[in-house]
Protein backbone atom coordinates (compact mmCIF):
# COMPACT_ATOMS: atom_id res chain seq x y z
CA UNK A 1 0.00 0.00 0.00
CA UNK A 2 2.67 2.30 0.49
CA UNK A 3 4.78 2.19 -2.69
CA UNK A 4 1.19 2.77 -4.28
CA UNK A 5 0.96 6.25 -2.55
CA UNK A 6 0.89 9.69 -4.67
CA UNK A 7 3.51 11.40 -1.94
CA UNK A 8 5.94 8.52 -2.30
CA UNK A 9 7.27 9.91 -5.54
CA UNK A 10 10.80 7.52 -5.86
CA UNK A 11 9.09 4.14 -6.06
CA UNK A 12 5.76 5.24 -7.74
CA UNK A 13 4.71 2.81 -10.37
CA UNK A 14 4.61 5.80 -12.73
CA UNK A 15 7.55 5.71 -14.57
CA UNK A 16 7.43 9.90 -15.62
CA UNK A 17 6.96 10.41 -11.85
CA UNK A 18 9.39 8.61 -10.62
CA UNK A 19 11.99 10.65 -13.24
CA UNK A 20 10.70 13.96 -12.26
CA UNK A 21 11.77 12.65 -8.75
CA UNK A 22 14.87 11.98 -9.11
CA UNK A 23 15.25 14.97 -11.32
CA UNK A 24 14.13 17.02 -8.79
CA UNK A 25 16.69 15.53 -6.44
CA UNK A 26 19.64 15.63 -8.80
CA UNK A 27 18.96 19.76 -9.85
CA UNK A 28 19.02 20.38 -6.10
CA UNK A 29 22.04 18.61 -5.84
CA UNK A 30 23.83 20.59 -7.92
CA UNK A 31 22.30 23.92 -6.58
CA UNK A 32 23.61 22.82 -3.32
CA UNK A 33 26.97 22.69 -5.00
CA UNK A 34 26.61 25.19 -6.80
CA UNK A 35 25.88 27.52 -3.86
CA UNK A 36 28.56 26.25 -1.73
CA UNK A 37 31.12 26.72 -4.65
CA UNK A 38 30.29 30.73 -4.41
CA UNK A 39 30.62 30.47 -0.89
CA UNK A 40 34.18 29.11 -1.29
CA UNK A 41 35.14 31.81 -3.28
CA UNK A 42 33.82 34.45 -1.26
CA UNK A 43 35.49 32.83 1.65
CA UNK A 44 38.73 33.40 -0.11
CA UNK A 45 37.79 36.89 -1.46
CA UNK A 46 37.52 38.03 2.52
CA UNK A 47 39.06 35.46 4.32
CA UNK A 48 35.88 35.71 7.05
CA UNK A 49 34.32 32.11 7.00
CA UNK A 50 30.80 32.00 5.35
CA UNK A 51 28.43 32.13 8.15
CA UNK A 52 24.86 32.31 6.13
CA UNK A 53 26.02 28.88 4.66
CA UNK A 54 27.39 27.04 7.35
CA UNK A 55 24.00 28.41 9.09
CA UNK A 56 22.06 26.39 6.29
CA UNK A 57 24.06 23.45 6.37
CA UNK A 58 23.41 23.02 9.97
CA UNK A 59 21.43 20.39 10.91
CA UNK A 60 20.51 20.69 14.26
CA UNK A 61 19.44 23.84 16.89
CA UNK A 62 22.36 22.99 18.91
CA UNK A 63 25.16 22.72 15.81
CA UNK A 64 23.58 26.65 15.12
CA UNK A 65 23.85 27.70 18.32
CA UNK A 66 27.38 26.36 18.19
CA UNK A 67 27.84 28.41 14.80
CA UNK A 68 26.64 31.78 15.66
CA UNK A 69 28.83 31.63 19.27
CA UNK A 70 31.65 30.99 16.92
CA UNK A 71 30.29 33.64 14.91
CA UNK A 72 30.63 36.01 17.94
CA UNK A 73 33.77 35.19 18.90
CA UNK A 74 35.11 35.66 15.68
CA UNK A 75 34.27 39.00 15.63
CA UNK A 76 35.16 40.09 18.79
CA UNK A 77 38.44 38.99 17.80
CA UNK A 78 38.43 40.65 14.53
CA UNK A 79 37.89 44.35 16.38
CA UNK A 80 40.68 43.38 18.43
CA UNK A 81 43.14 42.44 15.70
CA UNK A 82 42.08 45.92 13.75
CA UNK A 83 42.65 47.73 16.91
CA UNK A 84 46.19 46.26 17.16
CA UNK A 85 46.73 46.86 13.96
CA UNK A 86 45.76 50.62 14.41
CA UNK A 87 48.10 50.70 17.12
CA UNK A 88 50.52 49.60 15.30
CA UNK A 89 50.38 52.24 12.45
CA UNK A 90 50.43 55.01 15.78
CA UNK A 91 53.49 53.26 16.84
CA UNK A 92 55.01 53.49 13.29
CA UNK A 93 54.18 57.46 13.58
CA UNK A 94 55.59 57.80 16.92
CA UNK A 95 59.03 56.32 15.79
CA UNK A 96 59.39 58.12 12.59
CA UNK A 97 58.50 61.26 14.97
CA UNK A 98 61.06 59.82 17.38
CA UNK A 99 64.22 58.93 15.07
CA UNK A 100 64.14 62.95 13.65
CA UNK A 101 67.78 64.36 13.95
CA UNK A 102 67.03 66.99 16.82
CA UNK A 103 68.24 69.82 14.61
CA UNK A 104 64.90 69.03 13.04
CA UNK A 105 62.66 69.10 15.63
CA UNK A 106 62.03 72.68 16.45
CA UNK A 107 59.00 74.39 17.72
CA UNK A 108 57.89 74.95 14.13
CA UNK A 109 58.30 71.21 13.60
CA UNK A 110 55.78 70.33 16.66
CA UNK A 111 53.66 73.15 15.85
CA UNK A 112 53.06 71.19 11.85
CA UNK A 113 53.21 68.46 14.28
CA UNK A 114 50.01 69.32 15.86
CA UNK A 115 47.97 70.97 13.23
CA UNK A 116 48.62 67.86 10.88
CA UNK A 117 48.76 64.58 13.24
CA UNK A 118 47.34 66.15 16.73
CA UNK A 119 47.32 61.84 17.88
CA UNK A 120 50.58 61.92 17.59
CA UNK A 121 51.73 64.70 18.56
CA UNK A 122 49.72 64.64 22.48
CA UNK A 123 51.31 60.83 22.51
CA UNK A 124 53.42 60.81 26.32
CA UNK A 125 56.34 59.69 24.01
CA UNK A 126 56.63 62.91 22.11
CA UNK A 127 55.36 65.29 24.26
CA UNK A 128 58.26 63.65 26.83
CA UNK A 129 60.60 64.53 23.68
CA UNK A 130 59.66 67.91 23.27
CA UNK A 131 60.29 68.57 26.40
CA UNK A 132 63.87 67.08 26.12
CA UNK A 133 64.04 69.18 23.10
CA UNK A 134 63.48 72.43 24.80
CA UNK A 135 66.12 71.60 27.36
CA UNK A 136 68.32 70.61 24.99
CA UNK A 137 68.32 72.88 22.40
CA UNK A 138 67.51 76.21 24.28
CA UNK A 139 66.68 78.98 22.46
CA UNK A 140 67.41 77.24 19.17
CA UNK A 141 64.28 75.44 20.10
CA UNK A 142 62.26 78.60 18.75
CA UNK A 143 64.21 79.36 16.21
CA UNK A 144 62.43 78.48 12.83
CA UNK A 145 65.48 78.37 10.58
CA UNK A 146 67.51 75.96 12.50
CA UNK A 147 68.24 72.52 10.71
Amino acid sequence: MEDDSIFNQEHHSNEATAFLAKKHNSVNEQVKGMRNAFHDLHKEATGEPDWASMLANATSQQAKMQIRAARETYEEEAKYKAWEAVQKVQEGKISTILSKPITERNKAYYDNLQKTDPNSYWDTKVQAQRRRDIKTLGLAYYLKGVK
